[in-house]
C-alpha cells in the first residue's frame, strides 16, 4: 500500500530493522584454516586480499525526499584512537615509489561543520568493517602476518577518498591487532596508487571489446517502466528513468546508505517507500548487476576488464620476492566483476567490504622462495569456493590457477589481441560519437594484435594440469 501524506510521510516511513544485504559482507570466515590433511601437509606462504571499502554515504541524491538521512562521519573511542596513528603509520605513493605531494588527507571527509558527511564519505561503521578485516586476518594467519615489516607487504588503493580510507584502516587492523596497540615496524607502509585512474588495472585498463561487451550488457537489462512510475509517483517526478539507471541507480544509493545506517526508507510527496517495494527493488537490483557482470556479454566483459588485475594477482605468486601479504583496495566495481571471471559470483550486489582472498600454500619444509608444488585456495566472503572455477579439492595447483587466469581470454593468444575482437551491437545504431569511439578503438586494437602476436605454446587447461595432493 502507498503511504500518502506530504507532512506524514516522514512519520510513517520507518523500515522497522529492514538490514539490506549490502550493507555489510561478514567479517570473519574460514580465511587460513583448511582442512586438517591440508594443515599436516603444507604452510601458508601468501596471503592476498581484493576487497570492497567500508560503509559510506550516498554520492547521489533524488529531488522532493521529505525526510533526507544525515550522515555524520566523525570518530570516537577505540576508532579514533586507531585513527590517530594513522599518519604515523602510512604513506600513500605513486607507482615510481615516490611519496605523493601533497598527501591525501587520512581522515574522515566532513563538509565545513565538521560533522557533516562529504558525498560518497566513508562512515564509522565503514572504518568497523574494514578494520575488522585486518584483525581476523592477523588473528586467521597468526604469526604468518605478525610483526610484517614494510617490504614483506604491497597495498595499493584506488584513488578514491573512501577507498584510500578503507585501506588504511584495513592495515591498520592487520598490523596493530584487535586493540590497536602493537608496536609495528618502525618504518612507514607505503600504500600505492597509480595516475591516471585510467591505468589503475582495479579500473579495467583500455580495452575496446571488454568496454563493448560492458556496454552492450547495461542496454539488454532495463529497469521495468512499472517500477520507474511507481518511484515517480512517490517523488513526484514525471520522469523517474534518470534515477534509476546503471548497476548503482540513485534511488538505491540513497535508499541502501540511509538503512545501513539505521535511517528510514525515503519519503516523497507522494508517500514512502515501503518493505515490499524495497524487496522488489532489491530482486532487481541483483538482476542488473548479474546482467552486467555476470552472465552472457557482461561476463565476457568483466573476464577482459578485469583480466589484468588476475594476472597481477597470479604474478605476486610466481613473483621472486614475493611479499607475505598484498591488498588491493576498490569499490563494488572492482569486487564485483573479479567474482564473476573468476566463476564464483553470487549474483548479488556485494555488500560493503566483500573481500575475495588469494592463499597460496607450499609444502612444509619448502623454504620461503618455493616454486614448485605450489598450491592456491580462494574465499568469497569467508567462503571457500576453489571448486567454482573447476578445481577438484579447495587447493588448486598453482599451474591450473594459471590456465584459469588465461582461460578468461576465451582463447585468444593475448588481452591485445581479445580486445581487438569485434563485438557485435544488437541494440541499433550506437550512439555517433561513442559508436566511432570505440570502432577507431578496436580497428587500432585489431591492428597491434596483427604487428605484436607472436606464436606461444598454449596455455594447458585446468583439467590438464591438476594433479592430486602429495
Amino acid at each position: 500500500m502507498v503511504r500518502t501524506g506530504f507532512f506524514l510521510a516522514p512519520l510513517l516511513c520507518g523500515a522497522a530493522g529492514y538490514k539490506p544485504h549490502v550493507c555489510s559482507a561478514p567479517l570473519d570466515g574460514e580465511e587460513g584454516r583448511p582442512s586438517e590433511n591440508i594443515l599436516a601437509e603444507y604452510e601458508i606462504t601468501q596471503v592476498q586480499v581484493v576487497t570492497r571499502h567500508g560503509a559510506r554515504s550516498p554520492y547521489h541524491s533524488i529531488p522532493n525526499v521529505s525526510n533526507p538521512h544525515h550522515f555524520i562521519c566523525q570518530l570516537h573511542g577505540e576508532e579514533a584512537e586507531v585513527a590517530s596513528r594513522w599518519p604515523e603509520l602510512f604513506r600513500v605513493h605513486d607507482r615510481t615509489d615516490v611519496p605523493v605531494v601533497p598527501q591525501p588527507p587520512l581522515h574522515l571527509g566532513t563538509e565545513s561543520d565538521g560533522v557533516t558527511c562529504q558525498l560518497g564519505g566513508l562512515l564509522m561503521e565503514g572504518v568497523k568493517q574494514t578494520r575488522a578485516i585486518g584483525v581476523h586476518l592477523r588473528e586467521a594467519y597468526g604469526e604468518f602476518l605478525a610483526n610484517l615489516a614494510p617490504s614483506q607487504l604491497y597495498a595499493r588503493t584506488e584513488t578514491i577518498p573512501r577507498v584510500v580510507i578503507s585501506t588504511v584502516s584495513l592495515l591498520s587492523g592487520l598490523l596493530l591487532g584487535r586493540q590497536g596497540d602493537i608496536q609495528p615496524a618502525a618504518q612507514q607502509y607505503p600504500i600505492y596508487i597509480i595516475e591516471p585512474d585510467s591505468q589503475e588495472p582495479m579500473n579495467g585498463l583500455p580495452c575496446a571489446a571488454g568496454s563493448a561487451f560492458k556496454t552492450k550488457a547495461d542496454k539488454e537489462y532495463r529497469y521495468p517502466e512499472s517500477v520507474a512510475k511507481r518511484l515517480g509517483h512517490l517523488f513526484g517526478l514525471q520522469d523517474f528513468g534518470p534515477y534509476l539507471k546503471t548497476v548503482d541507480p540513485a534511488i538505491a544509493d540513497v535508499t541502501y546508505t540511509a538503512l545501513c545506517d539505521g535511517g528510514n526508507f525515503p519519503c516523497g510527496p507522494g508517500g514512502c517507500v515501503d518493505a515490499v517495494l524495497q524487496h522488489e527493488l532489491d530482486g532487481l537490483y541483483d538482476k542488473k548487476w548479474t546482467s552486467q557482470f555476470g552472465e552472457g556479454d557482461g561476463l565476457k566483459g568483466s573476464k577482459l576488464l578485469m583480466y589484468p588485475l588476475i594476472k597481477e594477482v597470479f604474478s605476486f605468486m610466481t613473483s621472486e620476492s614475493r611479499p607475505r601479504f598484498v591488498l588491493f583496495t576498490g569499490r563494488d566495481l572492482v569486487i564485483g566483476p573479479v567474482a564473476s571471471a573468476l566463476g564464483f559470483f553470487d549474483n548479488q550486489w556485494p555488500p560493503f567490504a566483500s573481500h575475495i582472498v588469494f592463499e597460496l600454500w607450499q609444502p612444509k619444509g619448502a623454504g620461503s622462495n618455493a616454486k614448485s608444488n605450489l598450491r592456491v585456495r580462494v574465499l568469497f566472503d569467508g567462503v571457500v569456493v576453489s571448486s567454482k572455477f573447476g578445481c577438484k579439492s579447495e587447493l588448486c595447483p598453482l599451474e591450473a590457477f594459471h590456465a584459469v587466469v588465461e582461460g578468461l581470454l576465451d582463447g585468444h593468444s593475448s588481452h591485445t589481441e581479445a580486445c581487438a575482437q569485434e563485438v557485435t551491437s544488437t541494440w541499433g545504431v550506437m550512439p555517433e560519437q561513442n559508436g566511432a569511439l570505440l570502432l577507431a578503438a578496436a580497428s587500432l586494437a585489431a591492428l597491434l594484435a596483427f604487428l605484436l602476436r607472436a606464436a606461444r605454446p598454449p596455455v594447458p587447461s585446468i583439467e590438464e594440469t591438476y594433479r592430486p595432493l602429495l
